[in-house]
């Protein structure tokens, strides 16, 4: 256990590298959980600055959808230079000027100018905010195609002021009554009919965005700090360890079974700081956090063998970081760290899957959904146990054929 302890002192003996490792999930878990907070149920809204010059009932109308927070438009009503000013500012996406007449243009369909001056620091927002008013054109627009002699009488009123006549009112009523039963083909029930089939759809917990990229986000931290573990190969070469390590009395297999071991204690460390943090950002089940801790530990195990055979590989220690970042990379986006299988083409995510870390990924993305006993976990548990043994009897067959003494 010489070698173990060996290069646990010098891992801890190299405080920057530590902290940098540590860093990686504190830092990816960190951004995740400002991307990606779960409790915020509203996106985000654009704000609308209303200068009603009019202050009519009908003006006033306009400021209703300001309540719901599913809307994406905020409305707040200022006066037209206080508007003016905040607008230049940047301070809001849109103003919107109302004016005088635009209650009675409205009702007698009478032409009428509605100002809009938009926030150009801004793209999507202000996109909404010319689409909302569009829709209430068009409102107006088919109002007074089929309602529009009914709602110019209210608009006028009775003649010589006071109160509509009995029969006035009932004319009005019976004119309203017909023209909607001539639309009741269309509007009851409507012309497009939606027809779900409840048997084909299988009810699925909702997960959210974050929990989602958890298991990717830490097996991408994992493959990163097996990457830096592994380079430590050639820091041991270079300072002619390895060589006279083979000369001692122990076997290579114990010695890179130490370095193995070693690579599996500072990688659970550093699993277990990302898996508390996940817990507490996600709602992770504290329930699950042993098997998902062994988990990242028996991940990141497989992929430090993976990257320690490849650095045998390079002639030099500078090739050897070339050829670790070219498996690197293309790793990440197959395996599911960079997008989830799901959202990934069918053929794609079948090769990531049988990836080392694809194999980690979903593992561990079973784990913390709380399947515990789903199947496929041991049989990914399986694959992972023998990539680790293969890739540990790849690496001593390179040191033996001369890499240590090259």
């Amino acid at each position: 256990m010489n070698g173990l302890k060996k290069d646990l002192l010098r891992r801890l003996a190299d405080p920057t590298s530590l902290l940098l490792w540590l860093g990686i999930p504190l830092v990816l878990g960190s951004l995740m959980s400002l991307a990606f907070q779960q409790d915020s149920g509203s996106g985000p809204k654009a704000l609308l600055l209303l200068a009603d010059l009019d202050r009519s009932k009908i003006s006033e109308m306009l400021a209703a959808p300001a309540g719901g927070p599913d809307v994406p438009v905020e409305i707040e009503r200022v006066a037209l230079e206080e508007g003016r000013a905040r607008i230049e500012k940047g301070e809001a996406t849109a103003l919107v000027v109302l004016p005088k007449g635009f209650g009675d243009s409205i009702l007698l369909n009478q032409p009428c100018t509605i100002e809009i001056v938009t926030n150009p620091a801004q793209t999507i927002l202000p996109g909404i905010v010319i689409g909302m008013m569009e829709t209430l054109t068009e409102a107006h627009f088919y109002a007074h195609r089929v309602l529009g002699d009914e709602i110019q009488m209210i608009a006028k009123g009775p003649e010589g002021g006071g109160f509509f006549k009995s029969l006035q009112v009932a004319s009005l009523s019976i004119g309203i009554n017909d023209k909607l039963q001539s639309l009741e083909s269309v509007l009851f029930p409507p012309i497009v009919e939606l027809a779900a089939e409840k048997a084909a759809i299988r009810a699925t917990p909702r997960r959210g965005v974050g929990l989602l990229l958890l298991p990717g986000i830490l097996v991408m931290s994992l493959l990163f700090i097996a990457q830096g573990l592994a380079d430590d190969l050639w820091v041991e070469k270079n300072a002619g360890t390895l060589r006279r390590m083979l000369t001692s009395p122990v076997s290579l297999t114990r010695i890179l079974g130490q370095k193995v071991l070693g690579a599996l204690v500072l990688m659970a460390g550093v699993s277990a700081i990302a898996l508390a943090l996940s817990s507490f950002a996600f709602g992770v089940s504290p329930s699950v956090l042993p098997l998902a801790l062994a988990w990242c530990a028996l991940t990141g195990m497989c992929l430090f063998t993976l990257m320690t055979y490849l650095v045998t590989l390079a002639t030099t220690q500078r090739t050897s970081a070339l050829v670790t970042n070219l498996a690197v990379f293309p790793m990440m986006m197959l395996g599911g760290s960079m997008f989830p299988f799901t959202s990934m083409p069918s053929t794609m995510a079948s090769i990531g899957k049988m990836t080392p870390n694809g194999l980690g990924v979903q593992g561990l993305d079973l784990i913390l959904q709380g399947e515990i006993w789903n199947g496929h976990l041991l049989t990914e548990a399986a694959g992972l146990l023998l990539l680790t043994l293969l890739f540990t009897a790849m690496t001593a067959r390179r040191i033996r054929n001369g890499f240590a003494v090259n």
